[in-house]
């Protein structure tokens, strides 16, 4: 597909449609009875299945490959201890994997995670309860009826206590979503349209960095983002995975305004933008290049030796603890590598690349950072992202290490706006 200079110059192709949203109607609402929970096996010696009757019961469902789960268990666990005194609610936790990779993952992460651990790899529960994302929690009253359902970490110790306490659920503050619908005839729309892209100088023009938003990937590619109130630069270093350090821009004054992105190309759009600044990231080229005809910069790539780190091998046999518990032949494994938002300073790690690792890592300590090794593994980490010692001291725990270097080529970006 080749662009016409037609397009180049109408680079905002808006497409506006209204559309509707309800809940999904598969699986159990709110206030409707909940179906039979099916427990395979407890990690819990002590486990009997009545100590879940006439019980409110606090459900999480997740998964060892679910890195925002295990970043969620600190949350769980303390609204577990706000309740252990309740004899009436009881906490759970639900994966539909095997006893044998559970207890290894809990055995080598030390992971501490409160509640009945159960096990039910026939999945009929998260069927039942119409689980398709996680993590995800559920509350049930001691009368069986749904109460809650959301992600876990806007479960909160007030909805558990008003639903113990029978207290209407339209009184409670609760921050459980509905799942989205669009309408069908709209999504047919939307998915015969080869892409659809819009940018917009940002109404926001404060120099707080409140940047937000969402993207998806196709393998390393972009397939959808919807970012706001971010500058161009901002928004490079993000989504190239680098440090601000690496961006040089010159006519700062020019290129010193916010912006608001949507782009949802469909499949790649032009195979040969596939190395036109970013290695095989052709989706990502087409955005850069169309972001600088909008805005009026040029946009190059150097390499360069400057001031950063290598991520480096010190102990082959601690790293090699650590690779991934998910095989690539099993259900789920290869499309749930995941990553964690930082919480409290840690970011999770499952079935991640170094290479991954290291973006990710640069991203968060705000400095250049490459991958000096060739494994091409996948592994399960848990990082501190606040700064480069507390990520060393980490990372040593897996036999890796971030060296200083001054003589290591960086790729630099240089954004010399007109």
């Amino acid at each position: 597909m080749k662009f016409s200079k037609q397009l180049l110059f109408l680079i905002v192709f808006a497409i506006t449609i209204k559309t509707s949203f309800a809940q999904l109607k598969n699986g159990p609402t709110i206030d409707s009875a909940a179906p039979q929970i099916f427990i395979k096996e407890s990690l819990d010696k002590k486990f009997v299945p009545d100590i879940l009757k006439n019980k409110t019961i606090v459900i999480d469902f997740w998964a060892t490959w679910c890195a925002p789960c295990i970043a969620g268990f600190p949350h769980f666990n303390e609204l577990a201890d706000k309740f252990a005194n309740n004899n009436n609610i009881v906490f759970a936790t639900m994966t539909d994997e095997n006893r044998d990779k559970v207890e290894l993952f809990f055995k080598r992460t030390q992971k501490s995670l409160k509640g009945l651990k159960l096990l039910d790899d026939s999945v009929k529960t998260m069927h039942g309860f119409s689980i398709v994302t996680i993590p995800q929690s559920v509350v049930v009253d001691n009368n069986g009826i749904v109460r809650w359902k959301g992600n876990t970490s806007d479960l909160s110790e007030n909805i558990i206590d008003s639903i113990s306490k029978k207290i209407p659920l339209n009184k409670i503050n609760s921050t459980a979503k509905s799942n989205p619908y669009i309408a069908p005839d709209v999504q047919k729309f939307t998915n015969t349209a080869k892409f659809l892209i819009e940018f917009n100088k940002s109404s926001d023009t404060s120099k707080i960095d409140n940047a937000s938003g969402g993207w998806g990937n196709l393998g390393d590619d972009f397939v959808q983002i919807n970012y706001n109130r971010t500058t161009i630069a901002q928004f490079l270093a993000k989504f190239l995975g680098q440090a601000p350090e690496r961006f040089i821009i010159t006519n700062e004054q020019k290129g010193n305004f916010k912006i608001d992105i949507r782009f949802s190309p469909h499949g790649i759009l032009d195979s040969s933008y596939a190395n036109k600044f970013v290695e095989n990231r052709p989706n990502l080229n087409i955005l850069i290049y169309m972001l600088s005809k909008a805005f009026k910069f040029n946009f190059t790539v150097k390499k360069e030796k400057v001031s950063g780190y290598n991520l480096i091998l010190i102990d082959s046999v601690k790293l090699k603890q650590f690779e991934t518990i998910h095989s690539n032949s099993e259900r789920g494994a290869v499309n749930h590598a995941s990553e964690s938002d930082a919480v409290n300073g840690l970011v999770e790690f499952a079935n991640r690349s170094l290479q991954d690792i290291t973006i990710s890592l640069e991203n968060y300590l705000k400095k250049p950072i490459q991958n000096s090794l060739t494994n091409n593994k996948h592994y399960d980490f848990t990082l501190n992202v606040t700064d480069i010692d507390n990520a060393n001291k980490q990372l040593a725990k897996y036999g890796l290490q971030l060296k200083e270097t001054n003589d290591t080529l960086f790729e630099m970006n240089y954004l010399d706006f007109k």
